[in-house]
């Protein structure tokens, strides 16, 4: 299943989203696969960005296929049967990596965040150097730039405060900055 997915096969249910939901839940493997087939490649790269490396990446989005696979059930055909997976499996990349986090604070005055306009990097740059980041600071940064979460809400989601949000932006903007120079 993996080497399909890395390659980026795709492959739909013939009854739509609703119908593949339903053969998940009576436990069709078929189309578990074919579940996992439809959304993985995409996700793949959501898991990416929060995982310190690949294997990382591959073990998040598997623990987070297999837990859509289990709450398949509270998907009632309302909405977009991919973004509820991608939610289901970014809310399990999360719950996985805050316990390995140790959160830190700065004081509530601390520097403005400097503009920082350099040449863009080609993505796979820029996911090398997101993957880099300790873990705390890529999850902050990947909720903040790129889920377009608030601190209140990051801090919600994480269980920390939003100064503690906050804070592991800042570190993470400025130690990418400094990585991105060398």
């Amino acid at each position: 299943m993996i080497k399909g997915i890395l390659k980026g096969k795709k492959t739909e249910h013939p009854d739509g989203d609703n119908e593949l939901a339903k053969a998940v839940v009576a436990g069709d493997e078929v189309a578990m696969d074919q579940l996992y087939r439809a959304y993985a490649p995409k996700i793949l790269t959501l898991c990416r960005r929060y995982a310190s490396g690949k294997e990382e990446a591959l073990d998040l989005l598997h623990d987070g296929f297999l837990k859509a696979f289990e709450k398949m059930d509270s998907f009632h055909g309302h909405g977009d049967l991919g973004i509820w997976v991608k939610r289901v499996v970014l809310n399990q990349a999360i719950n996985t990596l805050k316990r390995k986090v140790k959160w830190e604070e700065l004081p509530e005055e601390w520097p403005e965040e400097e503009v920082w306009e350099e040449e863009a990097a080609n993505p796979e740059e820029l996911i090398a150097l997101i993957q880099a980041l300790p873990t705390g600071y890529r999850m902050v940064m990947n909720l903040y730039v790129f889920e377009k979460m608030s601190h209140d809400e990051i801090a919600a989601q994480l269980g920390i405060s939003p100064v503690s949000s906050r804070t592991q932006l800042f570190k993470a903007r400025r130690l990418l900055k400094k990585r991105w120079k060398q």
